[in-house]
């Protein structure tokens, strides 16, 4: 989503340099709004800050839709790799959040120190969370209050806060934002009606998919929008014609096969086990020639973990196209046992010829996914013995996941003295991903002696999955200089985990007096995680101080939707996580991506 006042060519260039910050939501808009980054043009910049997902801010040029954020996409430099780029950070800002959900940690630790009548705290600062009458009585109102606003990025940002926050009342307020002039915002709108979860967004959506006169990208939008509503009438939408050759008459044969995909997706995302059998239909039709659909769909049934469809991920590994061997390696980590030898043995022959980075990597990530003594043992192998560093790291990543708790002293001993800095990130991802407690110490002195900031980030990110309490101090003195986009993420991120009240004021504070995009987008993703309801009358007042910049407000309102969001895992998480986001060929569904 092209940011207020750029042209569409600026627009692309700004989604090719922008990442999401993760988690979350709000860094291609704020790269966006800031027009400091230069993004994939065919991927569009990352507005999911702003919205809650990974849009980081406010859009670029003015307006934008947060993913984690507001208004502009979040920029890629808030923390998000390009979409093309096989490093193993673009992987793991898509998919952290499966391994590392800020919000509902706060929610299941508070809940536990309750329960044991205990105040969970690092400084004194027992867990607050907003309550129902926080939300509704408080800030919801504040939030219907910004629907006129003069700024396109508040106004973007209100859009996804009041779908995240709000109930059916807030229905007619997200359709006036549907016809706003600003693009940017009739997107946000798009998303926020998703969010409602309601029939009657349902059906609007439904009415913008089948619009003739609609943006091909808005109608895709709407399908995926339609995914996250989950009501029989987005089934329906979703279904009819899935698959032909040109279901959409009105677009042209490329456009409506895009939006089509983007529908295959929204059935992945209902979750309904019934949808992986019209996916799989459609991949079986003779109608089916298309390949970012075929990508797209076996994506979609990755969602939806069906083991009949494992047949499909085996038959897409032998194409010819890269994105549907992308996608074929997705699904297979979804639905292959560890028990189905015969099966793993093709894999891993695969695995060791497969040329596109790309596909190796999700792959690599499958094969952790189903473990087994003889994957383990490849991964091992490939972790000690490869000589690529993305292969060692996506190896490691892979142990990970796979829990394999004997190659911790490999990935400790990698990490102590390796210099390569990315590698030695990826290890302690790694370790954290596998929950080795242990290790933590380790971790925390090397974060105490390197200078590095993308070493830094890795090592504090992996600590707050950890849960080191001990290292806050240590971070909080590391945000106060930091100015890496990446490193105020990961710090903001850990301090919504395990913050004590110095840390909050920290937070708001930084969140009103940073001079940078990256680092406002941050912050407002990380204070809206918190879940607190202390930060709910800081952040009105920042919202209503017309003083402040509208890049400000509109990030403050970004964190006030994810202080008020009905669901304790944003839904954004689910179109990311285990999202193709290395397509060539789906110019509505990456820009989808990457927002979300």
């Amino acid at each position: 989503m092209p940011g207020l006042g750029c042209s569409v060519p600026l627009w692309a260039a700004f989604m090719f340099t922008t990442k999401v910050l993760g988690m979350t939501h709000i860094n291609k808009r704020l790269f966006q709004l800031a027009l400091a980054t230069i993004i994939f043009a065919c991927i569009g910049a990352p507005s999911a800050w702003a919205h809650g997902g990974q849009y980081g801010g406010p859009g670029q040029g003015g307006g934008g839709t947060p993913g984690p954020g507001p208004g502009p996409r979040s920029p890629k430099n808030g923390g998000v790799t390009s979409g093309r780029d096989p490093s193993w950070l673009n992987w793991w800002d898509r998919n952290r959040e499966e391994y590392f959900n800020v919000r509902q940690r706060r929610v299941d630790k508070s809940g536990a120190n309750e329960a044991n009548n205990e105040k969970y705290d690092v400084g004194g600062a027992a867990h607050q969370s907003a309550s129902k009458e926080d939300i509704r009585n408080v800030i919801i109102p504040a939030l219907m209050g910004l629907v006129g606003d003069k700024s396109a990025d508040v106004r973007d940002a209100t859009a996804i806060a009041l779908g995240r926050a709000g109930e059916v009342p807030v229905l007619s307020a997200i359709q006036k934002l549907l016809g706003d002039k600003n693009r940017r915002v009739r997107q946000g709108a798009i998303m926020g009606l998703g969010l409602l979860r309601h029939p009657m967004a349902d059906q609007v959506l439904t009415q913008v998919l089948l619009a003739p006169n609609t943006a091909f990208k808005d109608r895709g939008m709407a399908a995926i929008a339609l995914g996250l509503g989950g009501g029989d009438k987005a089934q329906k939408s979703l279904t009819k014609r899935l698959g032909e050759r040109h279901p959409f008459s009105k677009l042209s044969a490329l456009k409506s096969r895009e939006v089509d995909g983007c529908r295959a997706m929204g059935l992945g995302l209902l979750g309904r086990s019934e949808n992986a059998t019209p996916l799989m239909a459609a991949l079986k039709s003779d109608k089916t020639k298309d390949k970012s659909f075929t990508a797209m769909a076996l994506v979609g049934l990755a969602k939806l973990a069906d083991p009949l469809s494992a047949e499909f991920g085996m038959k897409g590994l032998k194409a010819r196209s890269n994105d549907t061997r992308r996608g074929a390696a997705i699904l297979l980590g979804r639905t292959i046992k560890s028990d189905d030898k015969k099966t793993i043995k093709k894999l891993l022959k695969h695995w060791k010829k497969e040329k596109d980075a790309h596909a190796r990597y999700f792959l690599t990530i499958s094969l952790g996914r189903i473990g087994g003594d003889e994957i383990l043992s490849a991964l091992r192998k490939n972790l000690l013995k490869n000589k690529n560093r993305e292969d060692r790291a996506y190896s490691a990543l892979a142990l990970g996941v796979a829990q394999d708790l004997s190659t911790a002293p490999d990935m400790l001993k990698i990490l102590s003295k390796e210099r390569d800095v990315s590698l030695r990130g990826a290890m302690a991802i790694a370790l954290a991903i596998m929950d080795h407690r242990a290790s933590s110490p380790t971790l925390f002195a090397i974060l105490k002696k390197t200078k590095n900031p993308d070493l830094r980030s890795s090592l504090i990110t992996a600590l707050a999955m950890l849960d080191h309490t001990k290292a806050l101090l240590e971070i909080r003195q590391i945000l106060a200089e930091a100015r890496n986009e990446r490193l105020v993420r990961s710090c903001g991120l850990a301090m919504a985990v395990m913050y004590d009240d110095d840390s909050l004021k920290q937070m708001v504070s930084t969140l009103k007096n940073s001079g940078s995009i990256q680092v406002k987008g941050g912050m407002a993703s990380a204070l809206g995680r918190t879940g607190d309801r202390r930060v709910i009358e800081p952040l009105i007042k920042l919202i209503k101080t017309n003083s402040e910049t509208d890049l400000t407000r509109a990030f403050a309102v970004v964190a006030l939707g994810l202080v008020g969001d009905k669901a304790p895992t944003s839904e954004f998480t689910r179109v990311s996580i285990d999202s193709n986001y290395a397509m060539i060929n789906a110019q509505a569904f990456l820009e989808i991506i990457d927002i979300f």
